[in-house]
């Protein structure tokens, strides 16, 4: 019987966050951080409540030179 990944099936490995961590660190460093007028942008493309400056720079990477 063969053994299966079930990573696969949507169950996320250990690292998961750090690798995801690292690609977002990655990506910031290479072409900066979204401004907060961009993230807005998202928010009101997606039909999404604005959660608020502080929650977004809490939670995302922003650029502030903006």
């Amino acid at each position: 019987m063969s053994q299966q990944d079930h990573r696969a099936h949507g169950a996320p490995s250990p690292d998961a966050d750090g690798r995801a961590a690292a690609v977002v660190s990655r990506m910031v460093s290479r072409h900066g951080a979204p401004s907060l007028e961009h993230y807005r942008a998202i928010y009101a493309d997606l039909g999404l409540d604005w959660p608020g400056d502080a929650e977004i720079r809490r939670t995302l990477p922003v650029d502030d030179a903006a």
